[in-house]
């Protein structure tokens, strides 16, 4: 499995967006795998709704200035790139 910023490609297929988190929950642990049952919901009204979640996350949860992964050392163990994201430093993102 291979994820990227708005995508991810598993099993041959192509992903993006909106399906992405569904099939990404997948393949998380409980409770998180649990979200891939939304999969059975009609595409335009999990559409609608990934939409308006979309556009007022920040309105009901924040917005943070700085990647909190940087932040704190017990997160950063958790990426494999984390040497890279070190070098790069908290203005690249």
């Amino acid at each position: 499995m291979i994820m990227g910023c708005q995508g991810i490609v598993a099993a041959k297929e192509a992903c993006m967006e909106k399906l992405a988190a569904l099939k990404i929950a997948s393949y998380l642990p409980l409770p998180y795998s649990a979200l891939s049952v939304l999969l059975v919901i009609p595409t335009p009204l999990r559409d609608a709704v990934y939409d308006h979640v979309a556009k007022n996350r920040y309105k009901w949860f924040g917005k943070e200035d700085d990647c909190i992964v940087l932040e704190k050392a017990e997160m950063m163990r958790r990426f494999i790139d984390r040497d890279e994201m070190m070098r790069k430093g908290k203005d690249s993102f």
